[in-house]
């Protein structure tokens, strides 16, 4: 009896230490970042350890990534660092812990010619302590697979930088360089909400249309590059989403510039801007469905707005999925900005 108690014993002490050992193992596991060139830089040290000290929430990790899961918590996959201009897209993640309500992340992406080509701030506004940011940037058919090189990604909760995050699309041999603003050029603010009809012949809008003034602007960098192009995230700042029509747009365009205290001209002031182009698009979720936009470009200084009209027909099997079909007619809306608004422009 005592050898079997004594034998018992040593068993579940056996199982303790196997226990524990997995235990531990899982534990390191989680601290060791995934396969993604992402080191604890001093950057990121030095910020963790201030954050820690003050109770600031705490950078888990930061990757790139090509492709997210599509379960629940979306955590990436295809882990990288090097992306081809063929690409879909990229994912900037970043994990956080420790976050507290009210805590404000942004980020800024910067291309290899060293301009702001996509930015984004949001506010924690959940029960627990971690935060999970999937911020996508577009590749195939979009400006960025135009800008091959080394890219940069800053991450800052609470106005204080966390991480610089490098990655490249395509070639690497193009180094990221904070380019200097040349002077003489005009100063172009696309309005970072376009109005998008729910359907043609309804009645409710949205006035979520983000991704085509996304796309003019970062279009209008790489081809008006004497210009200084004001990009749709940092006017998004103070701007309330218009509660607009569709019919109604150039009517309510027409009175914000002209209104002396609207958020409008508080905006232009704001960022001594020249010109505006802002729109309204009818985006069926209908990949055959036609697709139409109608733009206005605002010149600030005599109040003229001109009107652009385009449209985009996408064609069974000619396009791959409803991204591609997007960045096409985005293509097409830009074309026709450059061709119908070249005066404007110069």
């Amino acid at each position: 009896m005592d050898k079997r108690i004594a034998m018992l014993g040593f068993l579940v002490l056996g199982l303790r230490l196997s226990i524990g050992s997995v235990t531990e193992a899982a534990s390191q596991d989680k601290v060791v970042l995934p396969a993604t060139g992402s080191p604890m830089t001093p950057e990121w040290k030095q910020y963790n350890e201030q954050a820690e000290a003050r109770g600031a929430p705490l950078l888990k990790y930061v990757v790139t990534a090509k492709e997210m899961t599509p379960t629940k918590g979306r955590e990436p996959k295809e882990i990288q660092d090097t992306f081809s201009p063929t690409d879909d897209r990229l994912y900037v993640y970043t994990a956080w812990v420790n976050v507290k309500e009210r805590s404000k992340n942004e980020i800024r992406i910067y291309d290899p010619r060293g301009v702001v080509f996509y930015g984004a701030e949001r506010v924690y506004q959940f029960a627990t302590e971690r935060w999970t940011i999937r911020d996508p940037l577009y590749i195939r058919g979009w400006p960025a697979a135009r800008l091959p090189g080394k890219w940069q990604a800053q991450i800052f909760m609470d106005g204080i930088l966390a991480k610089t995050k490098e990655f490249a699309i395509g070639s690497e041999t193009r180094r990221y360089e904070r380019r200097a603003m040349k002077e003489g050029g005009l100063a172009i603010g696309v309005y970072p909400i376009f109005v998008d009809a729910e359907s043609r012949y309804g009645i409710t809008f949205r006035t979520n249309a983000s991704l085509m003034p996304l796309y003019i602007s970062q279009m209008l960098t790489i081809d008006f590059e004497d210009h200084r192009v004001v990009m749709p995230f940092q006017l998004r700042r103070g701007i309330v989403n218009p509660k607009v029509k569709y019919d109604d747009v150039e009517k309510f365009l027409i009175q914000e510039v002209k209104s002396p205290d609207s958020e409008w001209n508080a905006m232009i002031k704001k960022h001594k801007l020249d010109l505006v182009i802002a729109g309204k698009a009818y985006d069926s979720a209908t990949l055959e469905e036609e697709k139409e936009a109608t733009i206005y470009v605002i010149n600030t200084k005599t109040k003229d707005i001109k009107e652009i009209k385009a449209s985009y027909k996408s064609h069974r099997g000619s396009d791959r999925t409803d991204l591609q079909v997007r960045a096409n007619f985005y293509q097409e809306v830009y074309n026709q900005i450059v061709k119908q608004g070249a005066d404007a422009l110069k």
